[in-house]
Parts: C-alpha cells; sequence; structure tokens
C-alpha cells in the first residue's frame, strides 16, 4: 500500500472500517487522527455511498486579502528595478496601481522568499521624546541642509529646507549649487514673508549658523565671553524668534529633519529626471506638494496638512524693514571725497542724496545693508543711496 496515492490509501482504510476489519482505534493509529476525527470522516464516507471523492479534500477559496500572481511579480520588479527601494515606497507603488492595501511586512515576506530581501544592520540609539512638548504648529521650526551628487553635471547639489517640527510640513526649500548663508537666508525670507515667525527656529552647529570659531584665527580674535553672532541669528533675533543649535555630534537632536532627508533620498533622489537645477526644483515642487499633502507620517499618523495650522505663527513686526533685515550689515567711515571703500571697491556718494547732512557725509558713518547684488547705506536711519554690488577686488602681489 505504500505506493498508491495517500487518498486512495484512505480510501481503502475506511472501507476496511465500514467493513468491520478495522476498530476507529486502529484507523486513528494509522492516518495519525484523533478518533473524533474518524467518527466524522467515516460518516461522511457513509453518507456519500462510499464514494471516493467523500474522502478527498476540498479546494479553499482564495484568502480575501490573498497576493495574487501579478501583484506578487510587480513586488519584485520593482525591487529588482531600484534595489534602494524601501518596503514602504513598493507598498505605495502598489496600492496606486493595483488598488489594494497590502503592508510592508507582506512586502517583506514576499521578497525574502524570492532571494531579493537585503537586510541591513543599524544602531539604535534612545533619544528623549519631545512631541508631548511640542503642541503647535509654529512652534519649532527645523532647518538644514543636505548635499549629494544627485544631479548629472554637477559636482553637487544641496537641498537647504525648512520643517514645521509639530506638523512635519515643509514650510520652506530650494535645491542650489552651494550651501552657502545667502542661500539659507533667501529661503528663511521665504517662509516668514509666506507664513510669518515660527516662536524657535532649531537647527545645526555649521559656522554660518553659529560662530564655531573661539580665537582660534588671526583674523577672528572673539572670546567666548564676547557678544557676538552670525548674519542668521541677527536676522531671526530682529524677527522676534530665537535660534537653537543641537548638542555638537549628535543630529539625532533634529531627527524630524533628518528623516525627512532620508525619505527625500529614497522616494525622490532614485526616481528624479531633471537635468538641471531648474527642472530638478520643478519636479521637486511636485514631490513637496504630494509629501504635505498626501503622505502620511507614521509617528503622527497623518498627512502634514492634518496638523499644520500657518495662524500659530507669529506675524512679522509692522516696523520690520524687510530689505535691511535680510541683508550683511556693516559699518564704514566715509573719506573726505564723500566715499567708501567695500572689498576693495571704493563707492562714490552722490551728493544730492546728502541734503540732509549738508551735502557731504566726510568723516560720518554710514551703515552698509549688503546683498550679493546691492549695496544700501543708511546713516542715522535714513536712506542715503544704492549701489550695484560690485565684484570682490583680488589682492595683488606686488613683486
Amino acid at each position: 500500500m505504500k505506493n498508491i496515492n495517500k487518498y486512495q490509501y484512505r480510501y481503502q482504510i475506511f472501507s476496511l472500517l465500514d467493513q468491520g476489519f478495522y476498530t476507529a482505534m486502529d484507523v486513528a493509529w494509522e492516518l495519525n487522527l484523533s478518533i473524533r476525527h474518524v467518527r466524522k470522516l467515516l460518516a461522511k464516507f457513509r453518507q456519500n455511498k462510499k464514494r471516493f471523492f467523500a474522502l478527498a479534500p476540498k479546494s479553499r477559496p482564495p484568502a480575501w486579502n490573498g497576493m495574487t500572481r501579478d501583484i506578487t511579480d510587480e513586488i519584485i520588479r520593482l525591487k529588482k528595478e531600484n534595489s534602494k527601494r524601501s518596503n514602504q515606497h513598493i507598498v505605495e507603488f502598489i496600492e496606486n496601481k493595483f488598488l489594494k492595501k497590502i503592508s510592508c511586512s507582506t512586502v517583506r515576506r514576499i521578497l525574502i522568499s524570492n532571494n531579493c530581501y537585503e537586510r541591513t544592520k543599524r544602531e539604535r540609539r534612545v533619544f528623549k521624546n519631545l512631541e508631548e512638548k511640542i503642541t503647535h504648529a509654529g512652534q519649532i521650526v527645523q532647518f538644514d541642509a543636505c548635499e549629494g551628487a544627485w544631479l548629472k553635471g554637477y559636482r553637487r547639489v544641496y537641498l537647504i529646507a525648512f520643517m514645521d517640527a509639530y506638523s512635519r510640513y515643509i514650510v520652506g526649500w530650494n535645491w542650489v549649487k552651494s550651501n552657502s548663508a545667502w542661500n539659507s537666508i533667501l529661503v528663511l525670507r521665504s517662509v516668514v514673508l509666506k507664513y510669518g515667525v515660527p516662536e524657535l527656529f532649531y537647527t545645526d552647529n555649521a559656522s554660518f549658523y553659529k560662530v564655531i570659531r573661539h580665537d582660534k584665527s588671526i583674523y577672528q580674535k572673539h572670546k567666548p565671553d564676547d557678544e557676538y553672532e552670525t548674519a542668521i541669528q541677527r536676522i531671526i533675533l530682529d524677527l522676534g524668534s530665537v535660534m537653537v543649535t543641537h548638542k555638537p555630534y549628535e543630529p539625532q537632536g533634529k531627527g524630524r529633519i533628518e528623516r525627512f532627508f532620508r525619505f527625500m533620498q529614497d522616494r525622490f533622489i532614485s526616481e528624479h529626471t531633471a537635468r538641471n537645477l531648474e527642472e530638478l526644483n520643478e519636479q521637486f515642487r511636485d514631490w513637496v506638494k504630494w509629501y504635505n499633502t498626501k503622505h502620511v507620517i507614521r509617528t503622527i499618523k497623518c498627512v502634514p496638512k492634518d496638523r499644520f495650522n500657518p495662524k500659530r505663527f507669529k506675524p512679522v513686526p509692522k516696523d520690520l524693514v524687510f530689505k535691511k533685515v535680510f541683508s550683511y550689515q556693516y559699518t564704514r567711515k566715509v573719506d573726505k571725497y564723500n566715499s567708501f571703500s567695500f572689498e576693495g571697491t571704493t563707492y562714490m556718494i552722490d551728493p544730492d542724496n546728502c541734503k540732509h547732512f549738508n551735502g557731504c557725509l566726510a568723516a560720518c558713518r554710514v551703515q552698509l545693508y549688503a546683498t550679493p547684488e546691492t549695496i544700501v547705506v543708511y546713516h542715522r536711519d535714513k536712506r542715503i543711496q544704492e549701489f550695484k554690488r560690485l565684484p570682490k577686488k583680488s589682492k595683488q602681489k606686488h613683486v
């Protein structure tokens, strides 16, 4: 009997049981079944007139949440097409294409069974949860920049981004060729113009965010107890807000925006088709709109737009002059020719602009509000003249 089919063997055993050659206990031991199960099968066998199909297994209907072959093949194809795609990313592809909800664990199981899954080991660290202390939008805005060789033809490109810590809403961003203080100031200005002033800005320890040199340079003789500030610190203070930096060497302090950068690299960088910065910014604009309005953040279990309330930002002070605040500020002394020197270039002040000061500002100190394009001259809070900023002259070596 060992050479016959499993169910044919079962049929013969129950036939012998029905004829009285076997007891129910003998059959239970032979087939590794319980006596109760044997009696149920015998009743079914007799009810169906001892036909073979009475003991044949019934085909099970497909599970309501089972994966079809098309979905399984698509999951494998998406992973092989781009090995950097995360399980969550593949889930969203499947939901958009097949209109079927699946879990990340299901994708992981399918990839493991088809040898398409790579396990990564990450160091786990526990940090204090600030979620309970951040209670509304506009309370804390995190900002930072990330860089990478992500655009063909460019050695590096940089994304400067501002995120509302409560809602994870991206309130400002820009792709640029250099991570300079001025590019950060421009994004900061766009955020303030659009939404207002948050209560606190939170960022890292870059040199243009806070002064990090203390009596270590021949050009800077500051002491730790001196009162001095960077341009961005001064701008934020003028806006009526404050800036805080995380503990050195612990970027996890601003983990929300760091997690966004990682998510952006996984989703946007691996998919974009831009050929220059203009196209990159255009494609990223659509992607950020999707992120703010469609992507569900797992930690808050909703999309950023549902938590974001721009009315919680403070209004911009009415007496604020944007041209003066969002600029670099310098002081220069006017010479006897009614001119001043800046970055090796001499700028002549028009006497007609100095009528309130007897047509001349010789020996007076003027305030310069400079941007990469212009220089605006003020004296005693009165606007004197605006100059087009000329390129910085390099020092020539005398032979």
